[in-house]
């Protein structure tokens, strides 16, 4: 997180307020680095040269474009851009012709595959970090047709490991020992298509999430066959706040305003599907083996049960049991909020990772805040608070916006994390039971897209004859909408805490829809 401060007396500040500011990084955002070479005058363009290329796209575009690369999706941050005409090259191979060039862009912003997103800070410390992103112009002199687009090349964590040439990988050129990913882009930011590289070779198809997900084609003795599978790949965007008070200038006798911009990074998630072609012997000429595929996930050969790796919530709800320091944790802010008393305040802590208690900076009746440097580097394993008075044994909608953002932020990448609400009857807790599912429910819970139905069905304000119904009631809404989380339960009403021996329980919906204990047997 970055913070700055910045002065502005009143007769400047509306001059001020009319100026935009471009910025060109190298290397750990869109603009990236040229990774031009110098192309003899014999190689240059002969049709489409930069003054055409120029003329033609200010002909179509705006000086400055605004560009969402969530496939095609409104961002709630989109980047603006302009191309940087002072580094513009030209390139040619047969009947193409091509202007290509850096584009500037307003935040910093950077594109990671899953296993990039794990490393992020240590590349970024080795100067490792970063994508070859280009404005490309190209004409096809055969039919005349002139179209633009943007070209990322997405470096996957061994290759940027060991590379030094990333900025030279372009439109018409690959390093021969390219590995990841090129993704292009309209201007509008929708995706078009893309390809997955290995060891500089193509081997896979990338499309948006859409398309068809699986293509035969039919050849004698077998067929070649396209196993497909979803990609999410991450948009690192560093979103500012900022937050403005009023000061006096005795020195000029006026007053000013003192800004404060505070700045943090957020993951904003990009969905594909790749296809990989994979041979496949008929039976009657080969016996019918199985098709050798590449996980996405594991990167082995035809693995399967990744999610085996991630404890079921019958086991969970055991490990939360036998996991004493977390039972004293909990017990410890249950006895801060209940029996309820005047100026009673939320309580809660972060537990990470590392075995660090992150304990909040403010409280109040609703609320419990930490700030962005207090939790900045660290990973979260636990993440709990209670609500004092009657307050709901369930999270809340503004709890769940606060899990999502620190999900795309980062803070929450182990399968042994759970988020918890402690109440009168006891301690809620959450786990995350599907990443992928998670990471979509997440997406769609900053976006506002379930705030009417939960202010609904959820929190209207209606009271219920049992505090069953609301887990009830937030664990079929989980079911509705594909969240990928899993809900457990530890019975606490007991004023004497430190002798409650009650476990966590694994909760599950039957078939009429009504909270029962999940099966563990």
């Amino acid at each position: 997180m970055r913070k700055s401060k910045r002065k502005h007396l009143l007769f400047a500040l509306l001059a001020l307020l009319s100026i935009g500011f471009y910025a060109c990084y190298d290397g750990e955002d869109w603009g990236g680095q040229s990774g031009a070479h110098r192309v003899s005058p014999r190689k240059r363009n002969k049709q489409l040269t930069t003054s055409v290329a120029r003329q033609w796209y200010e002909s179509h575009y705006d000086p400055v474009v605004s560009v969402s690369t969530r496939s095609g999706g409104d961002d709630e941050m989109p980047a603006l851009i302009k191309p940087k005409w002072a580094h513009a090259t030209e390139r040619n191979r047969g009947r193409y012709e091509v202007v290509q060039m850096p584009i500037l862009t307003q935040t910093r912003r950077m594109i990671v595959d899953e296993e990039t997103r794990l490393h992020f800070d240590e590349l970024r410390a080795q100067k490792k970090l970063r994508n070859s992103t280009h404005l490309v112009i190209m004409k096809d002199l055969k039919t005349g047709h002139v179209r633009s687009f943007i070209s990322v090349f997405v470096g996957s964590y061994d290759y940027l490991k060991k590379t030094k040439r990333m900025s030279r990988n372009s439109y018409l050129y690959r390093e021969k020992d390219f590995d990841g990913k090129v993704l292009f882009f309209k201007l509008n930011g929708s995706m078009i298509n893309g390809w997955k590289y290995r060891d500089g070779k193509i081997v896979g198809k990338i499309m948006p999430i859409d398309e068809d997900a699986k293509i035969l084609m039919t050849r004698s003795g077998g067929y070649w066959e396209e196993q497909c599978y979803t990609e999410t790949y991450y948009e690192e965007v560093e979103e500012c706040e900022e937050e403005s008070q009023p000061y006096y200038d005795e020195e000029f006798g006026l007053w000013g305003v003192e800004t404060v911009v505070t700045c943090q990074k957020v993951d904003k998630p990009i969905y594909t599907q790749v296809c990989e072609d994979v041979w496949v012997e008929d039976e009657e000429f080969g016996g019918g083996v199985e098709p050798d595929v590449t996980c996405p996930i594991c990167g082995k050969i035809n693995c399967s049960g990744h999610n085996d790796s991630i404890p079921k919530p019958c086991d969970r709800a055991q490990e939360l049991s036998l996991d004493t320091g977390l039972v004293s944790r909990i017990n410890e802010i249950y006895k801060k909020t209940y029996p309820h008393k005047a100026g009673n305040t939320e309580q809660g802590f972060i537990y990470t990772s590392k075995g660090v208690i992150i304990h909040p900076t403010f409280t109040d009746m609703g609320s419990v805040k930490y700030t962005n440097a207090q939790v900045a580097g660290h990973e979260f394993k636990e993440w709990y608070h209670s609500h004092p008075g009657g307050g709901a044994t369930i999270p809340s909608l503004g709890d769940l916006k606060a899990l999502s953002l620190r999900y795309q932020q980062g803070h929450i990448k182990s399968d042994d994390f759970t988020y918890g609400v402690v109440s009168y009857y006891g301690c809620l807790s959450i786990m995350i039971s599907s990443s992928k599912d998670f990471t979509t429910f997440a997406e769609k819970v900053r976006n506002k897209e379930f705030d009417n139905e939960w202010n609904r069905d959820i929190d209207n304000g209606k009271s219920v004859s049992r505090f069953e119904i609301k887990i009830q009631q937030v664990m079929s809404f989980f079911t509705k909408h594909k969240a990928g989380l899993s809900v457990m339960f530890r019975p606490m009403q007991d004023e004497h805490i430190d002798n409650n021996f009650e476990n966590w329980i694994a909760k599950d919906l039957n078939e009429n829809n009504e909270l029962i204990d999940k099966d563990c047997k």
